[in-house]
């Protein structure tokens, strides 16, 4: 959805409630219009079939994202959502993540070409790991489940009278056709004993009545999603079914799958249309029509030709999402990177999947294949010991994260006092400095940790250092989620 800001926030919100009582009126209205044909006039409607199931449903579905929406999106909640829309598109931008997470409306085929040629692209090409989850969003089971039986139905039923007892004298005349312009009826006196006896009479019907659904497959579906939305993973939802029923958009709803992508920091996209205003959608950094359009947000670009750079005295917030690549870090390089080995210390070895098809069952050849890297890595290393390799792994992401702390904190108060910016030398550092290994890496910032420290927390930096200071905080980004992963599979 890209949202800027509370205030817009708030105006999505209004148009979600306002189209969708709306939406939930019109049908109302036409059940009171069927009987008033047929009581006053011994007419059958056109149309028999009764709009009430579905006002119903949608009121439901209403009320229960209205309630959470009212009580969860106020000022000091939109900071949450805004710090995380904010890490979620720097990590879409910077590809910082491991695995990409399908979730699809309907089930997709392993021999649809769009899903194939797509999973292929960014596992063969950006080495990325892929799980597809065909849940069938859309099924009813999720909205008996999560929506039916989760509100008060006293206090359901007195915001059904707030928001309907009100006749709508102009709809009527719509929906009409203005056929009882000249009838002299109290209509809404009519509409008003109808509400009572019928709409209200129906609700509670409606409500009582049991309706069996497979509560299991709801817990065991949920289950299985949320062991898989994990952090360094982008989740992709995919809606490939045109639905038009705010009811079965409850999964879409779904608060603790909606708290799970923000509690781990996980980016979301989502492709397709989507008629309704939804929970996903509030965290969508993106909203694309096809998997092609996601490719060419993985393709590198530089940010930095692509962008005027507007004001030096901002701060360095602004350019946050402009630096690609990160003059005092490029003194003595050469002394650094002379006589560089690429020693096998490639810790992440990603699994390719060739072919989308079903990927849980290749989980465990892939761990298989992880651990069979992991034993080579450590009996080729020098021959150390794998006790002595896990307190020096240990003493290097300590060592990182004490960067990346000091970058991360000193980055607020920064201001450019200088954008020139020699691409040359921009291009000459960062592929050096993605030359190295984990263990180089780690000298070269505990060697020049106060020098950096001091430079960062200064008032002022030319923009050449700060596009090296943020090359280098992705490097030791990315060698911290090594480490981390060498350590579980150790």
């Amino acid at each position: 959805m890209g949202l800027n800001n509370l205030n817009e926030l708030n105006v999505q919100l209004n148009n979600f409630k306002n189209n969708s009582l709306t939406n939930i009126k019109k049908l109302l209205m036409k059940e009171f219009k069927n009987f008033v044909y047929k009581t006053k006039f011994n007419q059958l409607p056109d149309n028999p079939k009764s709009y009430l199931t579905k006002a119903f449903c949608d009121f439901l579905m209403f009320n229960y994202l209205n309630i959470f929406l009212k009580s969860s999106f106020n000022e000091a909640n939109y900071n949450l959502i805004s710090d995380y829309l904010e890490l979620s598109n720097k990590k879409i931008q910077d590809k910082s993540f491991k695995d990409v997470l399908i979730i699809t409306a309907s089930k997709v085929s392993k021999f649809d070409k769009n899903i194939s040629d797509f999973v292929e692209e960014i596992t063969e090409k950006h080495k990325l790991n892929v799980k597809i989850r065909n849940l069938e969003w859309y099924n009813m089971n999720f909205f008996q489940d999560k929506v039916v039986h989760s509100q008060e139905i006293d206090k359901t039923e007195n915001h059904l009278r707030d928001f309907f007892l009100q006749f709508d004298q102009n709809l009527f005349d719509q929906l009409t056709e203005n056929k009882f312009k000249s009838v002299k009826l109290d209509f809404e006196d009519m509409w008003k004993t109808f509400f009572e006896r019928n709409i209200i009479a129906s609700f509670e019907k409606f409500i009582f009545t049991p309706i069996q659904f497979d509560q299991d497959f709801v817990e065991k579906t949920y289950k299985k999603l949320q062991e898989s939305i994990q952090p360094n993973t982008l989740v992709i939802f995919l809606n490939n079914v045109e639905i038009n029923s705010l009811y079965k958009t409850a999964f879409l709803n779904n608060i603790e799958l909606f708290a799970n992508i923000i509690k781990n920091d996980c980016p979301v996209i989502t492709i397709g249309d989507y008629n309704e205003l939804n929970l996903i959608q509030i965290l969508s950094s993106y909203n694309l029509k096809s998997t092609y359009d996601i490719l060419s947000l993985f393709e590198t670009k530089n940010i930095i030709e692509n962008n005027r750079i507007e004001d030096a005295t901002n701060t360095l917030n602004k350019y946050w999402d402009d630096i690609l690549d990160s003059k005092t870090l490029d003194e003595n390089l050469d002394d650094v990177f002379k006589n560089q080995t690429q020693e096998n210390f490639d810790l992440l070895q990603t699994v390719t999947l060739k072919e989308p098809i079903d990927f849980e069952e290749l989980q465990e050849k892939q761990k298989f294949k992880l651990f069979v890297h992991f034993a080579k890595f450590f009996n080729d290393y020098n021959n150390e010991d794998k006790n002595e390799l896990i307190v020096k792994f240990k003493e290097w992401k300590k060592d990182f994260e004490s960067f990346i702390k000091i970058f991360e904190k000193g980055l607020v108060n920064l201001k450019l006092k200088s954008q020139n910016i020699d691409q040359t030398r921009v291009k000459t550092f960062k592929e050096k400095i993605n030359l190295k290994t984990i263990s180089e890496l780690h000298e070269f910032i505990k060697t020049r940790f106060d020098q950096f420290e001091s430079q960062i927390r200064s008032s002022f930096i030319d923009l050449q250092d700060l596009v090296n200071f943020y090359n280098l905080y992705i490097k030791v980004k990315s060698s911290i989620n090594e480490i981390e992963f060498a350590l579980t599979n150790i």
